[in-house]
């Protein structure tokens, strides 16, 4: 689940800062725990892990061009 590997990598238990539940699509990130520099970084590079993992899967799946085959489409579209 992401939610707990992004409290890992920030050093945080959100049910001990929020009494909500979270619905198992959703990632909640207290602004509170970012609080460094570092912190942001760490943020950022998860973020982008994250948005490849679904890139290549919905490459995979057809249901997105990679960057080759948009470029193709386009030159034969001239």
């Amino acid at each position: 689940m992401i939610q707990k590997e992004i409290q890992e990598l920030l050093h945080f238990e959100i049910k001990e800062m929020r009494s909500f539940a979270l619905k198992k699509h959703e990632v909640f990130i207290p602004f509170e725990v970012i609080d460094t520099k570092e912190k942001i970084e760490l943020l950022k590079d998860f973020v982008r892990k994250q948005y490849m993992i679904l890139l290549s899967r919905s490459i995979e799946a057809g249901r997105v061009m990679d960057e080759e085959s948009f470029v193709a489409r386009k030159k034969s579209n001239r």
